[in-house]
């Protein structure tokens, strides 16, 4: 037998049938097994027959019954069946065959050149519904496998959220804790150091006196970077509250606050119409009154301060600027400004804990936006951040 033919049985009872079906297929290129009835038939199947011509009056079983046979076993149930009759030649006959699970009908007598492209029809079909079943077959294994990294990759990453999570409540925890035990000694230093002042009221030493004055402005330095730490900590913990949140009313308090911070100091406020945003409002204001503080603090060696405040809605989201004409800052450092407690400027030259922009990134990251600054070469800066708009 050459693996290279088609391979086609031919059941029949009559091995006249059989011998002139046979030959008919074999000078059309098939390949030929034969079977003379239902349990040859069932036994001839196994050895991988594409096609099956079929005879209904077999001795131990109808071609019906033996066709519903095959389609009812799985290992076999793909192989194309052409059932040909000489007796059942009838309308509701060749229903009944059909109905039975062949795939073509025809009836005797029937022309060689007919059964030969009959046979080469019904093997061009299984031959496509072989391949769909391949490329099924591949599909569902690459779906399986597909599926399969995505759960362990799902698994792994829940299980690299849960480690991170647990992480940052350590370090929450031990930043909390740590700030509140630092506020003891940092209150003996300055409480000890007003005594000391005290007593050098009555008793004057002027170098002591300015020695002891760098002590306790150190300790209030300590005490105000151990406020942010804790502002910065509960702000990681808190919980957000999501409402229609006003800017303009954000932007008026956070002005009131920089008055009070910097008294005296005059600027000049150009403050777009804002719009209404979604977000949690105590933590936003916190948002506009560091960015605020900061464009004041930074303009205080300008002789005319001016602080622009505007928003653009864009379609996924808004984006807020505050801008100042103060000293900005070097480009190359933009990276390191949002960062628990960067500095670019020395404290003498303007205070701060460095611990501002590390909560306003925070606070960002934990309504969907993100931040961003830009300065202008010694002309003043633009700081900002973005906010998700819901659909």
């Amino acid at each position: 037998m050459s693996a290279d033919l088609p391979r086609i049985l031919v059941v029949d009872d009559s091995d006249a049938g059989r011998y002139v079906t046979g030959r008919t297929l074999r000078l059309g290129g098939h390949e030929v097994l034969e079977a003379s009835d239902g349990a040859g038939a069932l036994a001839a199947l196994h050895h991988g027959p594409e096609l099956v011509v079929l005879d209904i009056n077999l001795p131990d079983v109808d071609g019906f019954t033996l066709c519903r046979t095959i389609r009812a076993d799985p290992d076999v149930q793909h192989v194309a069946i052409l059932m040909v009759s000489a007796s059942y030649l009838s309308a509701p006959d060749m229903a009944r065959g059909l109905d039975a699970g062949a795939d073509a009908y025809l009836v005797h007598p029937v022309d060689p050149q007919v059964l030969l492209a009959s046979v080469r029809a019904l093997l061009r079909m299984r031959a496509a519904e072989a391949t769909v079943r391949t490329l099924n077959a591949t599909l569902e294994q690459r779906i399986e496998t597909r599926t399969r990294q995505l759960v362990e990759q799902q698994t792994e990453l829940t299980r690299s959220n849960e480690a991170l999570r647990l992480a940052n409540e350590e370090l929450e925890a031990f930043t909390y804790s740590a700030s509140h035990d630092l506020r003891t000694p940092v209150r003996h230093i300055t409480g000890f150091a007003d005594l000391a002042l005290r007593e050098l009221s009555r008793t004057p030493n002027a170098k002591v006196e300015r020695q002891v004055a760098i002590i306790r402005d150190a300790a209030e330095r300590m005490n105000a970077l151990i406020d942010a730490m804790l502002l910065l900590s509960r702000t990681s913990r808190q919980e957000l509250r999501a409402v229609t949140v006003d800017l303009a009313a954000l932007v008026r308090q956070a002005q009131r606050d920089a008055d009070l911070e910097f008294p005296g100091r005059p600027v000049a406020w150009e403050v777009a119409p804002l719009p209404h945003v979604t977000g949690d409002v105590a933590t936003l204001q916190q948002v506009m009154t560091n960015l605020i503080s900061n464009a004041v603090k930074f303009s205080k060696n300008r002789e005319h301060a001016s602080v622009r405040i505007w928003a653009e809605t864009r379609p996924d989201e808004w984006a807020v600027f505050v801008r100042d004409n103060g000293e900005g800052f070097d480009a190359a450092y933009t990276g390191k400004l949002f960062g628990v407690f960067q500095r670019l400027h020395r404290y003498e030259a303007f205070e701060g804990t460095g611990v501002g922009l590390a909560t306003v990134r925070r606070i960002v990251a934990r309504h969907g936006g993100q931040v961003f600054a830009e300065s202008h070469g010694g002309q003043g800066a633009t700081f900002g951040f973005t906010l998700p708009r819901p659909r």
